[in-house]
């Protein structure tokens, strides 16, 4: 099984508390895009990686499009 680098957006995430459910009500996405994200699935726009990022302390456009382009094999 391959190594997984972990989704910064998961992590943002689990050290903010919120569940996908309660995040993705706070951006205005349905949670299964939030998930879609953290699996590396698809990316956010950049509207809402700016709204991910002002939801979740810490957590920075180069780390969710750094990760998108090479954090999953």
């Amino acid at each position: 099984m391959p190594y997984r680098v972990p989704s910064p957006i998961r992590e943002a995430r689990m050290r903010a508390g919120l569940s996908q459910r309660q995040l993705a009500r706070q951006i205005h996405v349905e949670n299964v895009t939030i998930s879609g994200w953290e699996n590396g699935h698809y990316r956010p726009s950049p509207r809402r990686a700016v709204a991910l990022c002002r939801a979740l302390p810490g957590l920075t456009l180069d780390a969710i499009y750094l990760h998108a382009a090479f954090g999953h094999p």
